[in-house]
């Protein structure tokens, strides 16, 4: 599956209190669709993230 947007080797941090790790998220319509190690995701558009965190956004 190719996603309209890949954020590479970015440090993820979830909020659910597990290690984080080094990994691609694939962005679909807006929205965090996959998360795989790095490398592992293919899309139209890739941001670099290497050595920058990644969270997902959060909204009340």
């Amino acid at each position: 599956m190719e996603f309209d947007l890949v954020i590479a080797r970015g440090t993820v941090i979830d909020g659910s209190g597990q290690p984080h790790d080094v990994a691609d998220a694939g962005i679909q319509n807006g929205k965090v669709a996959a998360v795989a190690g790095p490398g592992a995701r293919k899309g139209r558009r890739t941001l670099d993230a290497g050595g920058l965190a990644v969270a997902p956004g959060f909204f009340r």
